[in-house]
């Protein structure tokens, strides 16, 4: 942060707002008074030095790869922000985000995708599409993408991603799943969950009473006692952590602690409830 710098300043009051018959010491007053309030805004404005963050909102479907023009084509639609500005955390931003939607159109064998750009990714996609179409003439439902990523909370302090992915590739059904990606906008960073925690065990506590109120699981029983998956019969956080503006989110994607037929589950905390134990605040 930078320093405050304390600039005084005066100016001269020439038009009717103080009379002839307002008294000498009023007068020196009322002039303190305005020097005290420009301080005050001089201080407020050297102290805030976070940068302001815009986004834009893109959009990108199959229909604007070239190797869709005449050949069937992968379904592929794609509605996320993007940050407008050139300063370290628009560049933590995008790039997050570029991440996550060039992993999420990923069908390859490898562990990372090899594309480096959204337009290279989802041509893959559509290519890994056809390479299986043309082994296993059968299938006949294209392949699916969806994605998407919004800010759910945009404060002085922190922004929150919410970052959505659908696929279908065959089978009985397709998969989604939801992401959060937290930043510090003073530092420019993407904050993991344990630099959201102050107080990790803590938080944990709050979380799992909150998780037991919602699922009908008596304090005294076992977390897993009505079929959640936890690992060691231990409640655990979910791999990422969303924040509204009142709220803390805490998501399970499908096959994280149920059954694919459980759904997702997500609970929702009261940032109020929770303050003590979080290191950054919306």
């Amino acid at each position: 942060m930078e320093q405050a710098v304390s600039i005084l300043v005066t100016f001269e009051h020439k038009g009717s707002g103080f009379t002839s018959e307002t008294p000498k010491n009023d007068t020196h007053t009322m002039t303190m008074n305005l020097r005290f309030v420009f301080l005050l805004l001089l201080i407020i404005t050297a102290c805030s030095d976070a940068p302001e963050i815009s986004f834009q909102e893109e959009q990108f479907t199959e229909s604007e790869l070239g190797i869709c023009t005449d050949d069937p084509c992968s379904e592929i639609t794609i509605n996320a922000v993007k940050a407008e500005g050139n300063t370290e955390l628009d560049k933590a931003i995008n790039t997050r985000i570029q991440d996550f939607i060039i992993a999420s159109l990923f069908l390859g064998e490898e562990s990372n995708p090899r594309a480096t750009t959204i337009e290279k990714a989802a041509e893959e996609f559509v290519l890994a599409y056809r390479d299986h179409k043309h082994d296993y003439p059968d299938i006949t439902a294209e392949y699916v993408a969806e994605i998407s990523v919004e800010p759910l909370v945009h404060t002085e302090n922190m922004i929150c991603l919410e970052l959505q992915q659908y696929k279908f590739t065959g089978g009985a059904h397709g998969y989604g799943s939801v992401q959060f990606a937290n930043f510090d906008v003073a530092e420019g960073t993407l904050l993991s969950n344990e630099a959201l925690l102050e107080d990790e065990a803590g938080f944990i506590s709050v979380a799992e009473e909150y998780f037991r109120k919602e699922k009908d699981i008596p304090s005294d029983a076992s977390i897993n006692s009505t079929g959640f998956w936890f690992e060691n019969d231990t409640f655990q956080l979910p791999q990422s952590i969303g924040f509204t503006k009142n709220n803390v989110i805490l998501h399970y994607n499908a096959y994280d602690i149920a059954s694919y037929a459980e759904g997702a589950i997500e609970i929702q905390i009261p940032i109020s409830e929770v303050q003590p134990f979080l290191s950054i605040i919306p």
